[in-house]
Formats: structure tokens, C-alpha cells, sequence
């Protein structure tokens, strides 16, 4: 009798161990991906049309875009800059962050931004909340746009050149709050009073189930105003993220899930 009851709890013991290993498996990638290793998972689904590329090592994903690769539907339909997105539950309200860095490009069309994105799964309507190199001082700023009648935005100045940019996007349903701070230890400062009317209250709303959320980078106008961007984390607790990598290495956009606007 004691030797069955020895076995019992010997294998109660594996058990609840490996229960705990599932556990904190799972909860080192739930609702945060921190792009370590050599690839991204399979939780996103990376959307280009141009010739854009990226990387993930040393903790970052890295994007490389050649000049002229927008996010910009009003002009002619041209929305060839890459964005990485992930589909979170079917929420009214989802909040998502990242920190993000310009690795090279000294002086840049006011066109070059990076940041977070929320579109609507048909790409008809997006809003964005960006970082933008190109102008003296950089700034952040909120935008919307939609294909029918164009978009609008506003922004602040919230980040020197050289420095890291951590941002915070809020969709509360039929608002948006939008965040920034300077390092990781400070608090988030609210910067949504200085985007002008037409955001965050847009008229466009984001349904649940009807959208999609993550990351963008934009090149300038001209075809020599390529940049490089590069993101530390993606953040957003509604989200849980898959815990078996993708096998996806750093190709050009073509070479992975193929899709055309």
C-alpha cells in the first residue's frame, strides 16, 4: 500500500510540474511577443505589396522599406508599406503598445512613420498612431484614413532623434486614446488633447470582430527615402499569443503569405 501510494504521488508531483511548465510556457508569450529567437510566430500575418523586408534577431523585429512604400489610401489606392498584424478576440475595447527605433536614415521625408495600426479586416478604413523621423523636431501622431473621403489627423512633439519611442493605442469603442513616455519606468502620458477633432472621434468605428491590430512602417516620397525600423515588443492583453514559431526567416514579402490590396 505504501508503494502505491508512493507512486501516486510520485506521478502527482510530474504532473503538477508539468502542468506548471505548460503554464508558464504559455504565459511567457501570452499577449506579449518580445520577437526573441530567429523568427516570427504564427500569430502574424505580415501585408505588403512592395519589396520591404525584416529580420528578427537580437530581441527586435527589424523592417527594412525602400523609398516610396506608403500607408496611405486616399492616394490612389497605394497602401504597399508593410504592416504586421494579429487578430485579437472579439472586443469592443483592445489596447496595444510596442517601443520602437529608427536605425538609420539622418534626414527624412516628413512621409517616413512607424507605429500601431487598427484596420478594419476589408482595408477600407485604418488608424493609426505613428512616430514620425522626418520632421524637425520628430513628433507623434494620430491619423485616420478611410478610401472614400480621404482622412485627417494631428500629432505633438514627443521624442528627440537618436532615441527610443515606446507608444500606447487604446480603441474604447468609439474613441481612441492614444499614449507615449520616454522610458520604460516612466508613467504613460496621455497625448490625445493634441490631435484635433477628426481624432479620435472619427466616424468610423471598428466592430468587433471586424478588425485587425500591430505594426507599420512607411518609407519617404522619393525612391532613395527608404528606412529601417526597429521594434522591441508588441503588447495587448486581449491578445494570446501562439506559442510555436512561425519558420518564417527574413524573405521578401512575396515569399511569405502572398495577398494584394
Amino acid at each position: 500500500m505504501d508503494r502505491i501510494r508512493s507512486r501516486w504521488r510520485t506521478a502527482s508531483i510530474c504532473g503538477v510540474v508539468a502542468a506548471l511548465c505548460g503554464y508558464a510556457l504559455t504565459s511567457a508569450y501570452a499577449d506579449t511577443d518580445h520577437f526573441n529567437g530567429r523568427t516570427l510566430r504564427p500569430d502574424w500575418l505580415v501585408r505588403s505589396t512592395g519589396q520591404a523586408e525584416y529580420s528578427v534577431h537580437d530581441g527586435w523585429l527589424h523592417v527594412n522599406v525602400p523609398g516610396q512604400h506608403w500607408l496611405a489610401p486616399a492616394r490612389g489606392g497605394n497602401m504597399d508599406g508593410p504592416m504586421f498584424l494579429v487578430a485579437p478576440p472579439s472586443v469592443r475595447e483592445v489596447s496595444f503598445e510596442t517601443r520602437l527605433r529608427f536605425v538609420d536614415g539622418e534626414s527624412l521625408s516628413h512621409f517616413v512613420a512607424a507605429g500601431l495600426v487598427i484596420v478594419r479586416h476589408t482595408f477600407q478604413t485604418l488608424n493609426k498612431f505613428q512616430a514620425e523621423r522626418g520632421w524637425a523636431p520628430p513628433v507623434v501622431s494620430g491619423e485616420w484614413w478611410h478610401v472614400d473621403s480621404g482622412g485627417g489627423g494631428g500629432g505633438v512633439e514627443a521624442f528627440r532623434d537618436g532615441e527610443d519611442l515606446w507608444m500606447r493605442f487604446e480603441h474604447r469603442g468609439d474613441t481612441f486614446v492614444v499614449f507615449t513616455k520616454d522610458a520604460e519606468d516612466d508613467p504613460w502620458t496621455d497625448v490625445t488633447e493634441h490631435m484635433p477633432a477628426v481624432f479620435p472621434l472619427v466616424s468610423f468605428r471598428f466592430e468587433p470582430g471586424s478588425y485587425s491590430i500591430g505594426l507599420f512602417v512607411q518609407s519617404g516620397e522619393a525612391p532613395d527615402e527608404g528606412v529601417e525600423v526597429a521594434f522591441d515588443y508588441f503588447h495587448s492583453p486581449e491578445w494570446t499569443l501562439d506559442v510555436e514559431p512561425a519558420g518564417k526567416t527574413a524573405l521578401a514579402w512575396a515569399a511569405l503569405r502572398e495577398s494584394t490590396w
